[in-house]
Order: structure tokens, then C-alpha cells, then sequence
């Protein structure tokens, strides 16, 4: 049920039953439902799932980490999804003691997002240049975004597109986001819309959504209000839809 349907009162009592069993099942689980509650805005939550089943493995959490076995994969998995619970609940240094000998590309990513969160983009920009895989590619142009480098973005952004790989349906639906607000800050208004046409045909409704309202945004700049409201109606829905209350609110308050 909870593969089907994600809830987290269910979880809850899997993780328990699994906790008080001792289960080999609890780590992976873990991640599983630590991820439900990041996604829907519960770091706390999350942090709490984390350092439950860590806790519970301590006298051999040390062993999976340091070796190579499938079991080590799951538990260093832990530690890295537990830093992320940390960072995002605001506790950066407990978040990199958390990884301190925990190794892997997916520990790398999260500590290069521990040097965004505190503001040093060259860290991070040369942790992800070395990592060197999709995922860092696209954390590296929104870096650049974010710190207003947008032909540095665009560049990494059309590299990204040009090596032909498969990111999946999430991470291509961040790009395409991402490509469409860079060209708008670069005042290519028509690269922007197509990036944005691109991202309203996706299958996932919340990034739907934010197509919908970029399109909405660019048709404000050129005084076509109408268009704008309709595409803000949409937005609305969309949103709604996808849990998001904030993108659902905020879609309100721009028609008005």
C-alpha cells in the first residue's frame, strides 16, 4: 500500500514494525519515507526518520559505511539523505558532520549543496565540476542562476543538452524550467516560451504548473493581460492538484 499509495501515517507504522523487528529492511525503507516527508516540506520529520533507524544500527552502522558490500550502498544512502534532512532544516554544520566518512558521488552532491547553503559557490562550483555527472550539471547552472552568472548558466545548461543523456522526467522538467528563466533573464523572450511550451506538455502537474506561470509572466511584460489570467487560472489548478498550496495561492493573488 505504501509503494502505491506514500502516506505518512502508514510509514510510520511500517518503520516501527520494522525498528522493533530489527528488520534489514528498515534502512532502505527508511529513505523511502524520509523522502515522502522532504518532498512534501517536512525536514524535521524527515531528520527524525534518519536518526531513528541510525540510531537502531549503530553498533554496525560504522562497518556498512566503510565497506563496499549492497548493504554498505543502503546505509551510506541513509546517512546521505539524513544530511539533506539536516541542511534543509537549517542545521548545516551537523549536516556535514553527518557525512564525514560517508564517501560516493551522491555524498559529494549533498556537500556541495552544504557550500551553496553557506554561500560559497567556488566550493561548490568545483565539487560539482568534478563530479562531473548530470545531477551536478544541472545544480551547477542553477548555482550560476541563482548567483545572477546567467550566460555561465546557459553555457552549462546547452552543454548539458548537447551530451544527448536521458535525465529523466524530473530532472528534464528542472531543465527545461531552468533553461526557459535563464533566457528570460537574458531578454530572449521567444527562447523563454519555447523552453516553457516544452515543460507545460510534461507529465508531472506541479511542473505543468510553474510552465504555465513563467508563460503568464512573460505575457504580463507585453501588456497581454488576458492571456496572462488564463494562464494563471491554469496554474491554479495544476497546483492545486499537485498539493502545492503556495503555487496554488500565489496564481490567485497575481490574477487579482
Amino acid at each position: 500500500r505504501f509503494s502505491e499509495e506514500p502516506a505518512a501515517d502508514l510509514g510510520e507504522r511500517i518503520l516501527d514494525v520494522y525498528l522493533r523487528e530489527a528488520r534489514p529492511e528498515r534502512a532502505s525503507f527508511a529513505i523511502a519515507l524520509a523522502d515522502l516527508y522532504l518532498r512534501a516540506g517536512k525536514a524535521e520529520d524527515a531528520r527524525s526518520v534518519t536518526e531513528r533507524v541510525l540510531a537502531s544500527g549503530a553498533a554496525t552502522a560504522r562497518g556498512p559505511v566503510a565497506d563496499a558490500s549492497t548493504s554498505s550502498e543502503t546505509w551510506r544512502a541513509l546517512h546521505v539523505i539524513g544530511a539533506r534532512a539536516l541542511r534543509e532544516n537549517g542545521s548545516l554544520d551537523a549536516a556535514a558532520g553527518a557525512l564525514v566518512h560517508v564517501q560516493g558521488d551522491d555524498a559529494e552532491l549533498e556537500r556541495a549543496h552544504l557550500d551553496l547553503a553557506r554561500g560559497d559557490l567556488d566550493a561548490a562550483m568545483a565539487r560539482l565540476d568534478a563530479l562531473d555527472t548530470p545531477e551536478a550539471s544541472l545544480l551547477g547552472a542553477e548555482a550560476l542562476y541563482e548567483a545572477g552568472e546567467f550566460a555561465r548558466a546557459r553555457e552549462r545548461l546547452e552543454s548539458l543538452r548537447a551530451s544527448g543523456l536521458d535525465l529523466g522526467e524530473e530532472p528534464d522538467a528542472r531543465r527545461s524550467n531552468l533553461v526557459g528563466k535563464v533566457c528570460l533573464s537574458l531578454g530572449d523572450d521567444s527562447g523563454a516560451m519555447d523552453a516553457f511550451d516544452r515543460l507545460s506538455r510534461s507529465g508531472l502537474p506541479q511542473w505543468r504548473a510553474r510552465a504555465f506561470h513563467n508563460m503568464a509572466l512573460v505575457f504580463l511584460a507585453r501588456d497581454d493581460h488576458r492571456r496572462a489570467i488564463d494562464l494563471w487560472q491554469k496554474t491554479h489548478v495544476l497546483a492545486a492538484e499537485a498539493g502545492q498550496e503556495y503555487g496554488a495561492s500565489l496564481a490567485l493573488y497575481n490574477i487579482g
